[in-house]
């Protein structure tokens, strides 16, 4: 069996991708971050895909992992979008769809792989904007969303977005970071934070206060009808109310159904990072290239 590759950094369009296991496997798992996040809080669910295992067993309502899909490990990718972290210096997307080509570029380093893209929160929004019309090369063999916000339906736009958005305008794109963050994380993790990493966050106060604005761009809406790839859908049992409906919302509106992490909330990806990397393999052996399921 390959000993899988170790962690690895590069650089796409001046954005830093990272990237765990073998460079000679036939899939690549994309993953894109939310708001306020970076590649690095992919970095369990990374190792874990880059692992080979020998058997998979069912998975929520997806079809369990092929036995070829579980005998080898995937190449894992993840990147710091455009204004976060170790792309901080790439400056600032004023749309999605800017996010969503840099999210192209990414994804076109690995046309010779099966490609999935697993967006969590904003990520999945950016995956599936990108997906209508921007991946719609072959190697995508699907496209999935994590609880990704909807706030173009109405009803469901509000919570910490608007909160965010108005505290931003007010005292400036640093306090919007610090109260998105507290609001996400809690106080006490904030507290507990050393100040460089503080400052960090708050320098990215740009980045977020912009797409949460572009999200809520007039006109800006994802519509899952013009996604050609397989579409897959998720949300925490944990997560709040208005989080739920979006992710139910979409699935209703592509008339798929989600998939239920039992006992996780919005941030399953670090918390439940074998229940992700499960549903990832199910999608693997489920997703279909050349059009919805």
């Amino acid at each position: 069996m390959r000993v899988p590759e170790g962690p690895r950094r590069t650089e796409v369009e001046g954005l830093a991708v990272y990237l765990r296991g073998s460079s000679d496997a036939a899939t690549a798992v994309i993953l894109v971050h939310g708001a306020m996040d970076r590649a690095a809080s992919f970095s369990r669910c990374m190792r874990r895909l880059s692992v080979p295992v020998p058997s998979a067993q069912p998975f929520g309502n997806t079809q369990a992992v092929s036995e070829e899909a579980a005998g080898q490990g995937v190449l894992a990718v993840a990147y710091d979008r455009r204004g976060y972290a170790g792309s901080l210096e790439a400056g600032t997307a004023p749309t999605i769809r800017d996010h969503s080509e840099d999210l192209a570029s990414v994804v076109a380093r690995f046309a010779d792989k099966r490609v999935l893209v697993v967006g969590h929160s904003l990520g999945g929004t950016i995956a599936m904007d990108a997906a209508s019309g921007l991946l719609s090369n072959s190697n995508l063999v699907g496209v999935a969303s994590y609880e990704s916000p909807r706030p173009w339906v109405g009803g469901l736009d509000g919570g910490e977005g608007l909160d965010t958005i108005a505290v931003g305008n007010s005292e400036g794109s640093e306090a919007g970071a610090e109260h998105f963050y507290r609001s996400m994380v809690g106080e006490q993790v904030w507290d507990r934070l050393r100040e460089s990493d503080r400052g960090s966050r708050r320098a990215e106060g740009v980045a977020l206060l912009a797409e949460l604005i572009a999200v809520r761009e007039l006109g800006f809406a994802v519509h899952p009808d013009a996604i050609e790839a397989p579409l897959f859908c998720a949300m925490g049992s944990l997560s709040s109310g208005r989080i739920k409906a979006a992710t139910l919302d979409l699935a209703e509106d592509a008339n798929i159904e989600p998939t239920i992490f039992e006992g996780a909330g919005h941030g399953a990806h670090l918390s439940h990072p074998n229940m992700f990397v499960a549903w990832i393999r199910a999608m693997l052996t489920a997703a279909v290239p050349g059009g919805r399921q």
